[in-house]
């Protein structure tokens, strides 16, 4: 199994013994050396556990657009999805890159939606005497817990949110707290979907309730 990491020198005499074996035209080992100085290339590598080269991709972006410039896998390692992995870093880099050159259309409004859902959160909280948290100072998840004082069956609480209102939090002994903690995302779902969600939770902990 192959690890695909950003390539470095301490790469390039692998890079360019797959490259001899696999091209026709083969890049030269300075030319690899200044795609790894230019700003505008990515390069990756795979590399086996015994940190062998196992095959390697790079990318150029021109801004607008980004073009694959060299992509190849040692003959010995073919057939094992190592290229397909290779493509998909490319793919994924590519649409870093582009989100983060988009960062300040993007931002503002990814800010606002997010400050709706924490203001949903903090009114749900306040709403609900069964529940109580520590109101997050960032990020888009938050940690409210089930009042000690409820006398909830957490098990059945978690089971009645699944089962009959098809809502899913992420339990507390998933960060090794009781399962009177419960994580929150208010930021991916749509403003009706998070206030579903969070009067689902509400119903569920008064069906618990012993």
């Amino acid at each position: 199994m192959a690890v695909i990491e950003p390539m470095k020198e301490r790469h390039l005499r692998g890079v360019v013994a797959i490259e001899e074996l696999t091209s026709t035209r083969p890049w030269s080992l300075r030319l690899f050396e200044s795609e790894l100085r230019q700003n505008a290339s990515r390069c990756f590598v795979a590399v086996d556990p015994h940190s062998v080269v196992a095959g390697f991709a790079c990318l150029l972006t021109t801004g607008f657009e980004t073009h694959v410039t060299n992509l190849a896998v040692d003959p010995s390692r073919r057939r094992c999805g190592l290229g397909r992995e290779l493509m998909c870093r490319l793919v994924d880099e590519t649409i870093a890159l582009r989100a983060r050159r988009m960062r300040d259309a993007w931002l503002p409004g990814i800010m606002a939606g997010i400050a709706v859902g924490l203001g949903i959160t903090r009114d749900w909280v306040a709403a609900d005497d069964l529940v109580e948290w520590v109101e997050p100072d960032g990020g888009v998840v938050c940690f409210p817990r089930i009042r000690p004082d409820a006398d909830v069956d957490l098990a059945r609480f978690h089971r009645v949110l699944m089962e009959e209102h098809a809502t899913v939090v992420g339990p507390g002994h998933w960060f090794e707290r009781p399962d009177s903690y419960m994580r929150i995302g208010y930021g991916w779902p749509t403003r009706d979907r998070l206030v579903e969600g969070l009067e689902n939770v509400s119903a569920a902990i008064r069906r618990a309730q012993r």
